[in-house]
């Protein structure tokens, strides 16, 4: 079984990701494999965006993220970048290992185009306030602007996430979404999805 779990910043994917994975499942988390493909394609992504993201071989990614963030123009750019190299690398990561359940977590998994190859995906959704405290813990070291900049990035997503299959309320404790996860597996398992 493969399943896609989708949702803004801050909705909880992560977590929810980590809850799922605790039953055997192998978690491919669309963040890390996007920071592996920026320190491997290093070289090709300094001919698309210049050397000013770039530093002794390495990609900023901390520049390069507040650049992206601040300018629709360069983010349709970089997501045309790595969108079919994600797909790519997620792919063979499935096909190395067929007999497994697989996760896959991130926030652009339609745009990418990896939702049609999950049998299940699943939006966490969750208020505001909770996405930009969420936010704020994650990254302290983002004043408000910068998260601000970042929650309202997302928004021509929001459309796209309601078409997943199954909606998980996520706006109270960790707790609370463990058993939402739980009765969500369960339900998998008891045929409930088809």
């Amino acid at each position: 079984m493969i399943l896609g779990i989708t949702g803004l910043t801050g909705s909880g994917k992560s977590a929810a990701a980590g809850i799922i994975q605790k039953y055997g499942f192998i978690l491919i988390d669309l963040d890390l494999l996007g920071h592996e493909i920026l320190a491997e394609e290093h070289d090709r992504l300094v001919q698309i965006f210049g050397t000013c993201f770039s530093s002794g071989g390495v990609i900023i990614r901390t520049k390069l993220g507040k650049a992206v963030f601040a300018s629709p123009r360069l983010r349709r750019k970089l997501n045309a970048f790595m969108f079919p190299l994600l797909k790519g690398k997620t792919c063979r990561l499935i096909a190395m290992q067929p007999a497994q359940n697989h996760i896959i977590c991130g926030a652009l998994l339609q745009q990418i185009g990896l939702s049609s190859i999950c049998d299940l995906t699943v939006c966490l959704r969750a208020g505001f306030k909770n996405r930009r405290a969420r936010l704020k813990k994650r990254h302290p070291d983002l004043n408000i602007r910068r998260i601000l900049q970042r929650l309202s990035a997302q928004k021509m997503i929001k459309k796209l996430l309601l078409k997943t299959d199954i909606l998980i309320e996520n706006n109270g404790t960790m707790q609370e979404l463990e058993q939402k996860i739980y009765k969500f597996l369960q339900n998998i398992n008891e045929g409930v999805y088809g």
